[in-house]
């Protein structure tokens, strides 16, 4: 967080702040997110190479319908591109300050603070922490659009669902908690409900899928599951 509030570093609550945020990021957060991941690159090799082994097939997907889809079945759910550059990400949070600052409470204080500057010096040490509990939850939320830059080139697009589990949740946009297993790892995942396929708009047969089988099973394959789409190979030139 220094690298986010050093402009706030001369504010006489600033090191208390900072020990607070520390404290909530390291809490373990009991909120699930699931991630649709999907990208803007549909022949890639990097993608290829990273989840098929060059094998497989790519599936095009409309964007609107898949959104339509999430939204129709799950209660919170965003999007957005996948930022890479640090000092973007940065600004971001920077000026998400400066917006969170209008929204805190303060009982003991009168007035309104248009930025963390304008935060009264005195407040006290659970106003304190109920501002870090603030910034540490949008942080978070925030960051589930941020990569490293070295996977810039995914050109990432991605769908965030809230998970919304418990008796106490609407059955309509209750998740349903699964689990798979991944490299020896058990990871939680869950269903949306989809059994419109109209969101499929093309396959494209990865770069190593040379035989003839490739192009005509997952023909066969839509034919059988009635998806007109239309299918290609890759591009990508590859040679061994």
């Amino acid at each position: 967080m220094n690298d986010v509030l050093p402009q706030y570093s001369s504010l006489p609550f600033y090191s208390r702040l900072i020990q607070s945020l520390k404290e909530k990021f390291n809490q373990n957060s009991s909120q699930s997110y699931y991630i649709l991941s999907t990208s803007l690159e549909k022949d890639n090799l990097t993608l290829w190479s990273e989840f098929s082994d060059a094998m497989g097939y790519c599936l095009g997907i409309n964007l609107e319908k898949i959104r339509n889809s999430l939204t129709e079945n799950s209660k919170f759910v965003f999007e957005g591109h996948v930022i890479y550059n640090l000092s973007e990400q940065l600004e971001i949070l920077k000026n998400l300050l400066d917006e969170l600052a209008q929204s805190f409470e303060f009982p003991e204080k009168e007035g309104v603070y248009n930025s963390f500057n304008t935060i009264p010096h005195d407040i006290n040490e659970k106003t304190i922490d109920n501002i870090a509990s603030i910034i540490a939850v949008s942080c978070h939320f925030h960051a589930l659009f941020f990569k490293d830059s070295v996977f810039k080139s995914e050109n990432e697009y991605r769908f965030v669902i809230v998970g919304m589990h418990g008796s106490k949740v609407d059955e309509k946009f209750r998740n349903q908690r699964l689990f798979r297993t991944k490299d020896g790892v058990i990871i939680p995942f869950s269903k949306v409900d989809n059994s419109d396929n109209s969101y499929l708009e093309e396959i494209v047969i990865g770069p190593k899928n040379n035989s003839d089988l490739a192009e005509k099973g997952i023909a066969l394959f839509c034919e059988h599951l009635k998806i007109g789409v239309p299918v290609f190979k890759s591009k990508i030139p590859l040679r061994y």
